[in-house]
């Protein structure tokens, strides 16, 4: 056997070293035997090899030859490895001095050969017992070295490796349960490494390895790992989250709350807060809300408090925030907002891996999804308020609404009024409009504030008429008969009659002949487009034009791309915004480069219009607003240029900010979704 290690190594000497201190050496270590259960016959073969080596280095002469034969080994190749060939019978014993020299993984490569056929030992022999021991040792300590340098999937590995290997031959229990036990220990770490890398696959097995850590902690709320204690399991969750994506976290917190966990409960509202801001999603802030407000867990009021605001519900917002004080006076809604702008700054949109989106309440109201599902709210709760004044029975058992009609003597309106009695106008809220029951209509349609009912509000120009006054009969269904049946029968068909009889007849309007159809304008003729100015960038024009602006925003997008693909961008980015912006621009990109990804980006500007509050002054401006369109798609890779995901194109609506500085020249400095 060839093993790989020389005379210097085996004995644990200095090259330097003198043929006295050799001698010194190898008395030490005959005199310390590794104390592990290894038979006799092992530790003589040990003992050997020893003196062979020590022989070697204390006579001069051998010494000398070996140093030049090892120089010659080195020089001609030097990724050669010098070796050493023992005989067979000792085996064993080159093993063990291999393991204890701190070449553990290759030991446990060498010993696992020995232990196969065709050079199986005998079973139940002593070689067979050295051998299965010396591979769970070997593998024991090259998990530790690859542990040492933060190789923790493949110290994993190699434990289990040394695992299988001694439950296959049915030796040593003892060490096999402590192989387990250290690989147990390593799972927090190996989550750790899995996830933070950028590979689909390796991402996949890292949230396997997370549930089974939580499973053998009994949940998220459970502590039965003795190996893992509450407060270093709160230290790693934390840390971890900022590897996993928003929605990655959803599921988890979500599949975690099912399970008893109130505390995953909130994770997964917080979670879904996050994304709702992020994506501009208010559905998912109201679903945060609603199981904030189920929960069983203390301390949420504030967090509702704030959701209800992002909601638009500021009235809600305001008595909520007000209710966690112990002063009297209401919060103002400008500390409600500053509050919640610090709340989701802080505590909820950090932590996650794909979430980086600044905490502006601004650009959030202005988004177009979140007005429509404002305006959405606000129209429910208006018919919510409109039915719950009205009364709830069917319309053919509500008894009649008494309702003066305008001219009615009877009214106290009309001329010779006594204002005595009222006529009776029985209203069916089925012949309403459909458009102010269905939702169709704004909110001004359906509730204005007033508290009166919704047919005296909506039906104004009812016909003038009257009715013989109608009354219920008072009657015990039980005691009734065939005869008293009909007369009721009768008396519904004679009322009807009466109705249609009396229905207001319909005007009869003079024909007007259709108006001749206005001229169609003779088409203008094609206005030029405008000259583009002959402007290099930077910009440094008083009064730029939208042609110059163009430019620069177009300058902008190209150099950010080129920023995120990790590439040089070809202006400078100083002369294109200002420092809060590159610093944004800065930060995504190191993230990217902390995850080993690149993200190629494709931003086309297909309109830009110069909004009028920055026009029609005399004075040069200062500050320029646009509103952009933008066509945008984009793609992120790993390190390998494998596809991670990709964005298909969409056209994006953006408001940016330009403000001319003192050295004249026009940067970017505010950038908002939506317009």
């Amino acid at each position: 056997m060839e093993l790989p290690i020389d005379h210097f190594r085996l004995l644990g000497v200095s090259p330097a070293i003198d043929a006295q201190s050799v001698l010194h050496t190898l008395q030490q270590r005959l005199d310390r035997p590794p104390g592990d259960g290894f038979t006799a016959e092992a530790l003589e073969a040990r003992a050997q090899l020893l003196r062979d080596s020590a022989d070697v280095l204390s006579d001069e002469k051998l010494r000398h030859r070996y140093e030049d034969e090892l120089t010659a080994v080195i020089e001609g190749d030097p990724g050669m490895i010098p070796a050493l060939v023992i005989p067979s019978a000792r085996e064993v014993g080159g093993l063990i001095l291999l393991w204890e020299a701190g070449l553990g993984a290759q030991a446990f490569e060498l010993a696992s050969r020995s232990l196969q056929p065709p050079r199986a030992p005998a079973l139940g022999s002593g070689r067979e017992s050295d051998l299965s021991l010396l591979a769970g040792l070997a593998s024991r300590q090259a998990a530790e070295d690859d542990q040492q340098e933060r190789q923790y999937e493949r110290a994993a590995e190699m434990l289990l490796k040394g695992q299988q290997l001694l439950q296959r031959m049915g030796q040593h229990h003892a060490l096999r349960q402590e192989l387990a036990r250290q690989r147990d220990a390593l799972l927090p770490y190996r989550v750790l490494q899995l996830l933070s890398r950028a590979g689909i696959e390796e991402r996949r097995e890292g949230l396997v390895l997370l549930e089974r850590l939580v499973e053998r902690r009994q949940g998220l709320d459970g502590d039965a790992d003795p190996d893992f204690a509450r407060p270093a399991f709160e230290a790693f969750l934390n840390q971890i989250r900022l590897y996993l994506t928003v929605q990655e976290q959803i599921d988890l917190f979500e599949r975690w709350s099912e399970q008893g966990s109130s505390r995953a409960g909130v994770l997964a509202a917080m979670a879904l807060a996050a994304s709702g801001f992020a994506q501009r999603k208010p559905q998912r802030i109201a679903l945060a809300m609603t199981r904030l407000q189920s929960s069983d867990a203390g301390g949420l009021a504030r967090a509702v408090a704030f959701l209800t605001l992002l909601l638009g519900q500021v009235e809600d917002a305001q008595a909520l925030a007000s209710s966690l004080r112990d002063t009297p006076d209401a919060v103002p809604l400008a500390e409600v907002c500053q509050d919640c702008v610090h709340w989701l700054r802080d505590e909820v949109l950090p932590g996650y891996r794909d979430v980086e989106i600044e905490a502006d309440l601004d650009a959030w109201f202005a988004d177009r999804d979140v007005q429509d599902f404002i305006e959405q709210q606000d129209r429910r709760a208006g018919r919510q308020r409109v039915s719950q004044s009205q009364a709830v029975t069917p319309p053919f058992l509500r008894p009649p609404v008494e309702q003066a009609l305008p001219g009615d003597p009877a009214a106290g309106t009309g001329p010779g009024s006594t204002g005595s009695a009222a006529d009776t106008v029985l209203l069916d809220r089925d012949d309403a409009p459909d458009g102010d029951l269905d939702g169709d209509q704004e909110d001004g349609d359906l509730w204005d504030g007033d508290e009166s009912p919704w047919y005296l509000r909506y039906w104004p120009q009812l016909p003038t008429l009257s009715l013989p006054t109608l009354r219920w009969p008072v009657f015990s269904p039980p005691t009734l008969k065939p005869l008293h049946w009909a007369a009721i029968a009768g008396g519904v068909a004679v009322a009807g009659t009466l109705c249609w009889v009396w229905r207001p007849k319909p005007q009869s309007l003079a024909v007007q002949p259709l108006p001749a159809p206005p001229q169609a304008p003779a088409p203008a003729a094609p206005r030029p487009p405008e000259p583009i100015e002959a402007t290099a960038l930077p910009l440094r024009s008083p009064r730029p034009s939208e042609a110059q602006i163009r430019a620069l925003l177009e300058g902008w997008l190209q150099a950010k791309a080129a920023v995120m693909a990790g590439n040089a961008p070809a202006i400078t980015l100083d002369s294109l915004a200002d420092p809060d912006q590159i610093a944004r621009l800065n930060r995504q990109r190191a993230q990217d480069q902390r995850l080993g990804q690149t993200l190629t980006m494709t931003a086309t500007l297909s309109d830009l219009r110069i909004l009028p509050d920055a026009q029609g002054s005399g004075v040069p401006p200062t500050q320029i607003q646009v509103l952009a369109q933008i066509r945008y798609s984009d793609e992120r890779r790993d390190r390998g240029g494998q596809v991670l995901s990709a964005d298909a194109p969409r056209t994006l609506s953006n408001t940016y900010g330009f403000r001319r500085g003192s050295d004249g020249l026009w940067r970017l400095t505010d950038f908002r979704p939506g317009s």
